[in-house]
């Protein structure tokens, strides 16, 4: 098999396992959320959640761009593995300095109003969280994405464990907390023994490699417009949740989270073919990216189409079966949100191809803000006659006008025609059926 015929293959092969990974993730989270709810509430749940999407924000803020960086500059061999993984440790202290600083002072300055319980522990995830994403972003830009994806699963894996161990025997809220910074501290651990490099042992004697203040300078100018990006993109799948705890208080959260977790289902397929791809279209040339990204954004699309009519025709039964009558309150979000998840799906894929084809982070930025933009302001008008529903009225919207801006980008780029972005094929079911033997077409679409 000749290099060309190769790289699809592995393409296709890195997007099932990544795919399979996050249906065992699903698994997990579906288990820890449920425990959460059921041991807590729909108050005690909405606590939890909050704390856990505050946590994703500030490891996003953090972040500085440097997981991407890893990410986009791995595989080219300019920077030895030892190095990128000094430099993810770097980052991460100065990331969490970052953080620190910021959440304390708006804290003590009244901005914020949390328990000083739930800020300790946002705190304590943090460095944990920021070390293993930037740690993973290594194995994704080598194309070892066996090590990528059981990062993740590590997570998850002892996040229900230690919920279900610490909640039944201690209870309380601050075990589930307790739970997810374990969860973190275990990961991180396993990352960092992972990207250990043999060749940096001399005897019985470990070395760190030193900090490379070019390399650091390089991940730090490339990261800050990705830094920007990444922040109005988590703010925006994130925003809601906390219009919702304003709407409805803690019970209104639990609620909500309920309704947004059992909707990102529809996210899974596309999540794992703009992981799959990004390497490629690192490499690939512009008609190669063009048709590649065609293909995902037309699979990633229809495939959340249809996973979205299956979510909203069981939707009620789905959420009295996993976390009970309680949370009925839940149903009506979740069925409204779906157009806008299914919607979103592509961007996921658009969202590689702008990073990795095109160097252009910032065009990510440009969808989530118009996405983030207009939910707030739906959500403000919405929101207060409508309640919970109003909420996911507003994001759905916010996420369907940003899809038509996101398209449009994408194939004025691109030169991928708008047919095949959007317009389903007998073949894309055929490379969604035969992953393994070519997930990824070889010429060009008809």
């Amino acid at each position: 098999m000749s290099a060309t015929d190769a790289a699809p293959m592995r393409t296709g092969s890195a997007t099932l396992l990544t795919l399979a990974s996050q249906i065992v993730q699903l698994g997990a989270g579906t288990i820890t959320a449920v425990l959460v709810a059921r041991l807590f509430g729909p108050s005690g749940k909405g606590v939890v959640s909050l704390v856990m999407l505050s946590t994703s924000l500030g490891i996003t803020f953090g972040g500085l761009g440097v997981s991407m960086y890893n990410g986009c500059v791995a595989g080219r061999g300019d920077h030895t593995r030892g190095a990128l993984r000094a430099n993810s440790l770097t980052c991460a202290v100065l990331g969490t300095a970052g953080v620190t600083v910021v959440v304390l002072s708006l804290w003590l300055g009244g901005a914020l109003s949390a328990s000083a319980g739930q800020i300790l522990w946002t705190l304590a995830v943090i460095p944990m969280g920021l070390l293993w994403r930037n740690l993973a972003g290594i194995f994704q830009g080598q194309g070892r994405f066996v090590e990528f994806n059981v990062l993740p699963l590590v997570l998850w894996a002892v996040a229900s464990v230690t919920t279900a161990v610490l909640g039944l025997t201690l209870g309380g809220v601050n075990t589930a907390l307790a739970a997810w910074w374990l969860a973190h501290a275990a990961t991180a651990t396993a990352a960092w023994m992972m990207t250990r490099d043999p060749r940096r042992m001399i005897g019985s004697q470990r070395t760190i490699p030193l900090i490379d203040l070019a390399l650091l300078r390089t991940a730090l100018e490339f990261g800050l417009a990705v830094w920007c990006v990444q922040l109005i993109g988590e703010s925006n799948l994130r925003f809601d949740t906390y219009v919702a705890a304003l709407a409805g208080g803690a019970a209104g959260a639990g609620y909500y989270s309920v309704a947004a977790s059992i909707a990102a289902l529809l996210f899974h397929v596309p999540v794992a073919i703009g992981v799959g791809v990004l390497p490629r279209l690192a490499t690939a040339t512009r008609e190669e990216a063009a048709r590649l990204a065609g293909a995902g954004c037309r699979i990633s699309l229809w495939s959340s189409a249809a996973l979205s009519l299956v979510v909203a025709l069981l939707a009620r039964p789905l959420v009295h079966l996993l976390f009970g009558s309680g949370f009925d309150p839940a149903v009506a979000p979740l069925v409204t949100l779906l157009p806008g998840m299914a919607a979103y799906a592509l961007a996921h894929v658009t969202t590689s191809y702008f990073y990795a084809q095109l160097g252009r982070p910032m065009l990510n930025g440009v969808v989530a803000l118009v996405s983030l933009v207009i939910g707030l302001v739906a959500s403000a008008v919405l929101a207060p006659p409508f309640g919970l529903v109003g909420v996911a009225a507003a994001v759905s919207l916010g996420r369907v006008v940003a899809i038509i801006v996101n398209v449009w980008l994408f194939t004025r780029l691109s030169g991928c025609p708008l047919i095949d972005v959007l317009l389903p094929r007998p073949s894309d079911l055929s490379l969604m059926l035969q992953p393994l033997q070519r997930l990824w077409p070889n010429a060009k679409p008809a």
